[in-house]
């Protein structure tokens, strides 16, 4: 409950002083929520999921985050 308390403060903060503004909060009850993104082909999309993929990756384990070049 605290969490959640605190995660609905961090809300009302961030939406006082207009940063953030790009995250639509979509389901209140999960605190999930959307963002619009452009691509302009599947080559593009596909090389975002795979960037993504790479990163979590190498930032999951210990020994390859030392060869990670950002």
């Amino acid at each position: 409950m605290q969490k959640k308390e605190r995660v609905e403060e961090l809300l009302e903060i961030i939406n006082k002083g207009k940063y953030f503004t790009k995250l639509k909060l979509e389901h209140k009850e999960d605190n999930s929520f959307t963002i619009p993104l452009k691509v302009c082909s599947y080559n593009e999309l596909n090389l975002m999921v795979s960037d993504l993929l790479k990163a979590s990756i190498v930032l999951m384990n210990k020994e390859a985050r030392s060869l990670a070049v950002f």
